[in-house]
């Protein structure tokens, strides 16, 4: 106490020499209350603790106003001690639980509580803050924020970065480790929202060598797991799903081009743009635009569209090859430059369906050793309307009708020769020709009379064949019908022997069967 009243009454004692000293190796406090070291001067002066060889050497500064200055370096911690290129050295923390410094802000809304700047060149070693581990790979080197009950409430932004690099990844060794792993725990909303502007800007530029893929997107359910690897693919989307929720689509990759407002002129919007190009000299293979290809099991009920295209018909065209052949398959035999299609074009013996097909050039029937080619009518318009399956082997297709610029086709004629008709002596019959090409007539030996044919179509061809007796082919025959009646050259009766034969047209004008040839 004697020492601490010392202390206080020296700066008056010394006050007219203007001059304060005291020379000790030791002070120390014995009262119980605090000791105080006090700089009572009437002018405002700091207090110093000077150490080194003659106390030259500036160890702790006080201003007149507390302001604390150390003017070399500060260890904290037992037996902690800054080295010479530090100011700050904070160790020998405890264990587990352990905090080097707190800076708290609680009670502030616009206040910083740990600032770098002027940072300048900074090399390869050095920077604004480093964190180093223990060994590679040990620790979390930031750590911001923490799940509900950990007592690191979350902020409203992690980490705010304006200009330069905003975050720059460097892996210990080629192809290890993972730059950024985000929701490994706890999955967010958005994964990475990106916001680029400027000159040839790209929200995100992902690159990888030949023998991996550069941007991976994946939506699936629990019941899969990440699609197995893939090399040399830019783009890869998969879409995979166990679930049974009925009309459920699922989309591997989407494209989509929306042009709205009042557009522009010669505009255009693509959806998906494909591109494939094979450029090398010496390269043999092939380039494939756009491939696709769907597949269903066989214990479900679904079936499967490689491709499947949808435009209104007011709108445009759904399908359009703006150059080049299109292959919808073919027998082996006219498989096109199979030598180097190999990898995309092979046999394909389908069936094309069409509702209505336009033809301008030529329409080919190809079969292995015999071609066959029709040519579209070179003026005009002509519309053929093509009858239903013909029901008799062997029939001749035929125009039955026409009305304006369209023609009605019609099956004739046809069937397996066996229509044969028996007839009595010396009475004129009709006979009805089943729409068949060939009668046989079974004539009486002492002579039948053939009246007239039926049923008649113009342009109808039949043909009747004399295997036994005598048959008389009556002109303009009496005891026929009108419209089936039969005009012979001579117009006079022709007398048939077996195994004689005629053949017969039907002329539609004048509702005649005309007698065209005749082999007695």
């Amino acid at each position: 106490m004697r020492c601490l009243l010392a202390l206080l009454l020296l700066p008056l004692a010394c006050a007219a020499l203007r001059t304060q000293s005291l020379s000790t190796s030791r002070l120390v406090g014995t009262a119980d209350m605090p000791l105080l070291i006090v700089n009572a001067s009437q002018v405002g002066q700091p207090l110093r603790l000077l150490t080194g060889p003659g106390g030259a050497t500036t160890g702790l500064e006080l201003s007149s106003v507390g302001d604390v200055t150390i003017p070399l370096r500060l260890g904290v911690g037992s037996g902690v001690g800054a080295a010479g290129w530090e100011r700050l050295r904070v160790g020998s923390l405890q264990a587990t639980g352990g905090t080097g410094m707190t800076i708290d802000l609680a009670g502030t809304d616009s206040s910083t509580g740990l600032r770098l700047q002027q940072i300048g060149a900074s090399g390869s070693m050095h920077a604004g803050l480093v964190i180093t581990s223990a060994s590679n790979g040990l620790g979390t080197g930031i750590r911001i924020g923490g799940p509900p009950s950990s007592g690191r409430p979350s902020l409203g932004t992690g980490i705010d970065i304006y200009g330069g690099t905003g975050l720059r990844y460097n892996a210990l060794t080629d192809g290890g480790a993972t730059a950024v792993v985000i929701g490994a725990t706890t999955p967010p909303r958005r994964g990475i929202d990106v916001t680029v502007a400027g000159t040839e800007h790209v929200g995100g530029m992902f690159r990888s060598n030949m023998l991996g893929t550069g941007i991976v997107g994946v939506s699936m359910s629990g019941s899969y797991t990440d699609p197995g690897h893939v090399p040399r693919v830019g783009v890869r989307g998969a879409a995979l799903t166990n679930s049974a929720v009925a009309a459920d689509i699922t989309i591997g990759v989407l494209g989509e081009s929306v042009r709205g407002g009042l557009g522009g002129s010669n505009t255009t919007s693509i959806g998906i743009d494909a591109l494939a190009q094979s450029m090398g000299s010496n390269n043999g293979g092939l380039a494939i635009g756009l491939r696709a290809s769907a597949q269903t099991s066989l214990q479900g009920r679904s079936a499967a569209i490689g491709v499947l295209v949808d435009v209104a018909p007011e709108q445009g065209l759904a399908f359009a090859a703006r150059r080049g052949n299109v292959y919808l398959g073919s027998d082996t035999f006219d498989v096109p430059l199979a030598d180097t299609f190999t990898n995309g074009i092979m046999v394909n013996r389908s069936v094309t369906r069409l509702y209505d097909a336009r033809i301008s050039g030529m329409l080919g029937l190809v079969a292995p050793t015999s071609r066959v080619f029709m040519r579209p009518y070179a003026q005009g318009q002509v519309v053929l309307e093509w009858p239903a399956r013909p029901a008799k082997v062997g029939s001749g297709l035929r125009v039955a009708g026409v009305r304006a610029d369209t023609m009605q086709l019609a099956w004739t004629g046809g069937g397996d020769g066996m229509n044969v008709v028996q007839m009595p002596f010396n009475i004129p019959l009709t006979v009805n020709t089943k729409e068949e090409e060939i009668v046989r007539i079974i004539a009486d030996n002492g002579g039948s009379w053939l009246a007239g044919l039926n049923p008649g179509q113009h342009g109808v061809h039949v043909t009747i064949m004399v295997v036994q007796g005598i048959l008389t082919i009556m002109n303009e025959g009496f005891a026929a019908a009108e419209q089936d009646r039969i005009i012979t050259p001579t117009l006079d009766a022709i007398v048939l022997n077996a195994p004689g034969y005629a053949s017969f047209w039907y002329d539609g004008a004048d509702h005649r069967w005309r007698l065209i040839r005749v082999t007695p």
